[in-house]
């Protein structure tokens, strides 16, 4: 069954619960889907017992949150600016920050896959626990697709009779004939993140340019671009075309 708030024009969601039917704090995002129960099943699942979340009667206690996946435009750049120039741009303009009630830190996991115990800051993810965009896609693969992978390699739900297939599901194919034919999916969606180009921005639309202009300014005065940053810079990185860009 298809939740009420999966829609043919989007957006797509994620959900996750409030709270656990015991009354502790939940959160964690919840399947949409379930391989047992299908009108299509041609007999592989009818052992598999499990079920697919109420969704009818959470929603009616006003138990869901939603949350709509962050957009990858760009990504690569943000992974390339240097941990150096993120903790130097939160100490800039202290007093100004401090006036508009701007403030905050940078966020720092320990644990794979995230960043280990070397203290660097986290990226991607809901807020942030990711490191890199391919411990993104590792997880990504499990939560959203229920795919394991060798980052993520345990199943979200290990009913015994309802597990059809090796974990995990993707894998490095070192028998691979080329290159790309070796890696995995994961890696696959990593290079796709890392050369999706940012968006640029209008010159003229909407208002044209001097609206534009004017507003840019109205954004800086009233302390804006205090908390987004208008121009960070990234690292000396392997790939050229990324190496010393201008992230504004």
């Amino acid at each position: 069954m298809v939740p009420s708030f999966i829609t043919l024009d989007g957006p797509i969601r994620e959900a996750r619960f409030k709270f656990k039917l015991n009354g502790t704090p939940d959160g964690i995002v919840h399947a949409l889907y379930v391989i047992s129960g299908r009108v299509d099943d041609t007999g592989e699942a009818s052992d598999c017992n499990i079920t697919q979340e109420d969704f009818v009667a959470q929603l009616a206690r006003n138990n869901v949150i939603f949350r709509i996946p962050t957009p990858l435009f760009g990504a690569r750049l943000i992974e390339m600016i240097p941990d150096n120039a993120i903790r130097a741009n939160r100490k800039a303009s202290t007093f100004q920050k401090a006036a508009v009630g701007i403030f905050g830190h940078p966020k720092v996991l320990s644990g794979a896959p995230n960043n280990g115990s070397d203290g660097s800051i986290t990226l991607f993810g809901w807020k942030a626990q990711n490191k890199s965009l391919l411990a993104f896609s590792g997880e990504a693969y499990n939560v959203e697709m229920g795919i394991t992978n060798e980052l993520f390699q345990t199943e979200r739900d290990e009913t015994a009779r309802c597990q059809f297939a090796t974990v995990p599901n993707d894998v490095t194919n070192t028998d691979g004939a080329t290159g790309l034919g070796t890696i995995g999916a994961i890696e696959k969606f990593a290079f796709f993140m890392r050369f999706l180009a940012p968006p640029t921005p209008s010159s003229n639309k909407p208002g044209g340019a001097k609206s534009i202009a004017k507003g840019r300014q109205v954004f800086t005065r009233i302390g804006c671009a205090l908390c987004y940053t208008p121009t960070l810079k990234t690292s000396n990185t392997t790939v050229a075309a990324l190496r010393l860009s201008i992230l504004a």
